[in-house]
């Protein structure tokens, strides 16, 4: 939290740190309990407690095997999607949350069986589970006269006892 939201929330800041500069706008800030982040009094962005202190040029631009550039933060480890533009803020991507990591790519005839054998388990489960809820699917059969058994063809007389 920015120091006047601590302030207003009835927490105000232990300390801050005098050695920022006029052009720097990170300041060191320190919560009731004495843990320090980083304050940014033009954005009002604030860092995880514990972080570093954010650096605008830790982002560099790097380029996949393709060609496409992404952006990669030196002190985080964190990226950016691909053809996005550079992040403003330290912390914009804290903010934005990370995106799930990609599954790697599987391809071949065993990836394929392998697909397929969970799909059928799936498939399996689930009738199982609708068979539960609704009870088991009946099937009525019904068997009709198409001749005598000595293969005479044609009635052979009154229906079946």
């Amino acid at each position: 939290r920015p120091p006047a939201a601590a302030a207003a929330a009835g927490s105000a800041p232990a300390a801050q740190s005098p050695a920022t500069t006029e052009s720097d706008p990170w300041t060191e800030v320190k919560d009731a309990s004495g843990q320090a982040y980083w304050w940014n009094k033009q954005t009002n962005e604030t860092t995880a407690i514990g972080m570093p202190k954010p650096d605008p040029s830790a982002w560099q631009e790097v380029r996949d095997a393709s060609g496409q550039a992404y952006w990669w933060n030196k002190q985080t480890n964190e990226t950016t999607a691909v053809g996005a533009p550079r992040p403003t803020g330290a912390v914009a991507a804290h903010q934005q949350g990370t995106a799930p990591a990609a599954q790697p790519a599987r391809g071949g005839l065993g990836a394929a069986l392998a697909d397929g054998l969970v799909s059928g388990i799936g498939f399996s489960l689930a009738g199982r589970l609708m068979d539960g809820i609704l009870g088991p699917r009946q099937m009525e059969v019904v068997h009709r006269d198409e001749g005598d058994a000595a293969g005479g063809g044609g009635d052979a007389g009154g229906p079946p006892p």
